[in-house]
């Protein structure tokens, strides 16, 4: 299917957050890709195994809610289906990481590929965070989940520097 404007907006969008979570992925020094900043939060690694599952899941789901025509979508935040890519993945090497990160976004780039303007427009709604159409929730669930996360890795970074330096 042809991209209309709103897709071609979309890949960019998702393009760049892809390129900014990649750059903050490279610019963790190695010791401490693992290290969590504190016992209930992510390390950077466990960042990573989150973002490169989650495309998965919500291509999963707007392909749900296009078939269906809406509906709720997302799963809670203690749901083992998305914790356990953590679980499985959050040890993984920087470049697997970043592997599996790119394959995920590549399965949201195939999605916006086939999307339709009505497909776009269908509408569902979020447990949490209210009612999307598609294209809000590709942009809200996909492309800036990415962007915060590479500003969570910044501050993963940032705190872990600050607790090694005493500060």
């Amino acid at each position: 299917m042809a991209e209309n404007r709103d897709t071609e907006q979309l890949l960019a969008d998702l393009d760049a957050a892809e390129a900014a979570l990649e750059a903050a992925a490279r610019g963790v020094p190695a010791a401490l890709l693992h290290q969590r900043p504190a016992p209930d939060e992510w390390s950077v690694g466990e960042i990573l195994a989150h973002m490169a599952d989650s495309p998965r899941f919500y291509v999963a789901e707007v392909r749900r809610l296009v078939r269906e025509g809406g509906g709720a979508f997302g799963r809670p935040l203690d749901d083992p289906e998305r914790l356990g890519p953590v679980e499985h993945h959050g040890h993984d090497s920087l470049d697997e990481a970043i592997a599996r990160n790119r394959a995920g976004v590549a399965v949201a780039r195939a999605l916006l590929a086939e999307l339709s303007a009505r497909d776009l427009a269908v509408r569902g709604v979020h447990p949490r965070a209210g009612e999307f159409d598609v294209a809000g929730l590709i942009e809200r669930f996909i492309v800036a989940h990415r962007r915060a996360h590479a500003e969570q890795i910044h501050q993963t970074v940032a705190a872990l520097d600050s607790q090694a330096s005493g500060g």
